[in-house]
C-alpha cells in the first residue's frame, strides 16, 4: 500500500491544503459554538454577501453535519489538489470562490421562491 508524505502533498498543492485547514477550522468553531454559524455562514441574499465577504471562504464547511465536512475535505483534497498541480493556486481559489457565489445565488433564489409562496 503506498504511503502519502503529507509535506510533499502540501507543497504540491498549498492552496488546497489551506482550504482544507480553513474548512476544518470553521467546522470545529461552528460545532463548538453554534453562534459562530451566524457570522461564518453565507448570507441568504446578495446584500449580505457584500456586507460579509469573508463568508465566501468557509462556504462548504458551515454545515453542522460531519458528513458534509468529510465530503468537502475529500473533494478539495482529491479534485482541487490535482487541479492545483495543473492550473495553479490562483485558479483553485477562483473556482472555490465562484462556488461560494453560486451558493449565495442559489440561497437568494430559494428565498425568492419561498417569499412568493410557490
Amino acid at each position: 500500500m503506498p504511503t502519502i508524505d503529507l509535506r510533499v502533498a502540501i507543497a504540491a498543492a498549498p492552496m488546497s491544503a489551506l482550504l482544507i485547514a480553513a474548512n476544518v477550522a470553521v467546522f470545529v468553531a461552528v460545532t463548538v459554538e453554534s453562534r459562530h454559524l451566524e457570522v461564518l455562514a453565507v448570507p441568504a441574499d446578495w446584500a449580505g454577501v457584500v456586507e460579509q465577504p469573508w463568508t465566501m471562504l468557509p462556504v462548504f464547511s458551515t454545515a453542522e453535519v460531519l458528513i458534509h465536512i468529510a465530503v468537502a475535505v475529500l473533494v478539495i483534497g482529491l479534485v482541487a489538489g490535482r487541479f492545483e498541480r495543473v492550473a495553479g493556486s490562483v485558479h483553485v481559489l477562483a473556482v472555490y470562490l465562484l462556488a461560494g457565489l453560486h451558493v449565495a445565488w442559489a440561497r437568494d433564489q430559494i428565498a425568492l421562491v419561498e417569499r412568493s409562496g410557490r
